[in-house]
């Protein structure tokens, strides 16, 4: 069976960390703010 997961995946992956990295960050120096 020649079937790759990633392959399958990387558009998903790309749009996953497309919305989660921004707020992520935000929410880190959010963080760093109160520290």
């Amino acid at each position: 069976m020649n079937f790759s997961l990633k392959d399958e995946l990387q558009p998903f992956v790309e749009e996953f960390q497309g919305y989660v990295t921004p707020v992520f960050f935000e929410e880190l120096a959010r963080c760093m703010i109160l520290l």
